[in-house]
C-alpha cells in the first residue's frame, strides 16, 4: 500500500526546496552567498555543523529510527523476520549519532582529550577523525587521508543507494524475492524514480556547478525516513 503520493511529497518537499535555492544562487550572483549559506556549501560552509540543513538531516534520521523501531517491535511480536529492518535501523542510528556528534551538540559535553588532537573539529564523532594524523602519515604523502569524511561519505552514499534502491530493484527484476530475501522492504515505482533522479542531480551538480554534498546527505536522510514510514505502514495494514 505505502504512503499516499501526498505523503511522499511532504517528505521530499524540503529536499527540492533546497535544490531550488542552490540553483537560483548558482544562476543569480546576488543570491549566491545566501544560497551557499543555506546549503552549508562552498565558501560559506560552517564546519561547526550548527545550521538548519544539518538539523533537518538529524530530524529525518530520527523519524526513520522511530518508524524502524516501531516496525521491529511489531515484527518481533508476530515472530516475523526482522533482519532487514534491523539493518536499516542500525544505519539510521549510526547516521543520527554521527550527525549529532552523539549528543554533544545538545548536551555540550567536552570531547575526550584523546580525541581532540585527532578530530578536525574537536567533536565526539568518527567521521571527522584525521586518519592520516592518527596513523602518523605525513600530509605530503600520497597515502595521506585527512578527515575520515573524505572516505566515509562516498562509502555511506553507496551503501544507502545499494540497500534502499539498487538491491530491492534487483530482487524484483531477478525474481529473488523469496527465502532469505522474502521480507526485504520494497517501495513504490514513484519512490525509485525520484531516488534515481536525486542521485543523477547530485552527480551532475556536484561535478559541474557547486558543492551539494550536504544536500545529498539530506537526500539520504529523507530516503531513510520514507523507507521507514512506508515499511511500517505496509506491515501495519497487512497484519
Amino acid at each position: 500500500m505505502g504512503l499516499c503520493w501526498s505523503g511522499l511529497i511532504f517528505f521530499w518537499l524540503p529536499l527540492f526546496a533546497y535544490l531550488v535555492i542552490g540553483l537560483v544562487g548558482h544562476w543569480v550572483p546576488q543570491f549566491q552567498y545566501f544560497s551557499l549559506e543555506v546549503l552549508n556549501s562552498g565558501v560559506k560552509r560552517d564546519p561547526s555543523e550548527d545550521n538548519f540543513i544539518e538539523h533537518l538531516e538529524a530530524f529525518y534520521w530520527f523519524v526513520g529510527l522511530l518508524f524502524y523501531g516501531a516496525l521491529l517491535k511489531n515484527l518481533y511480536a508476530q515472530k516475523q523476520s526482522m533482519r532487514w529492518v534491523a539493518l536499516f535501523m542500525l544505519i539510521s542510528f549510526l547516521a543520527l549519532g554521527e550527525e549529532l556528534s552523539w549528543g554533544q551538540h545538545f548536551f555540550q559535553y567536552q570531547t575526550p582529550k584523546s580525541l581532540v588532537e585527532f578530530n578536525t573539529q574537536q567533536e565526539f564523532n568518527i567521521h571527522n577523525l584525521n586518519l592520516g594524523k592518527m596513523l602518523g602519515i605525513p600530509p605530503e604523502s600520497i597515502f595521506y587521508i585527512g578527515s575520515l569524511t573524505e572516505l566515509l561519505n562516498p562509502l555511506f552514499y553507496l551503501l544507502c543507494i545499494a540497500v534502499w534502491m539498487m538491491f530491492p530493484i534487483l530482487l524484483r527484476k531477478l525474481n529473488l524475492r523469496k527465502g532469505y530475501f522474502r521480507e526485504y522492504p520494497e517501495q513504490s515505482k514513484h519512490f525509485y524514480i525520484i531516488f534515481a533522479f536525486v542521485v543523477a542531480v547530485y552527480l551532475l551538480i556536484d561535478n559541474l556547478a557547486f558543492d551539494c554534498g550536504e544536500w545529498f546527505e539530506l537526500a539520504m536522510a529523507t530516503v531513510g525516513a520514507i523507507t521507514g514510514a512506508t515499511a511500517w505502514q505496509e506491515q501495519s495494514f497487512s497484519s
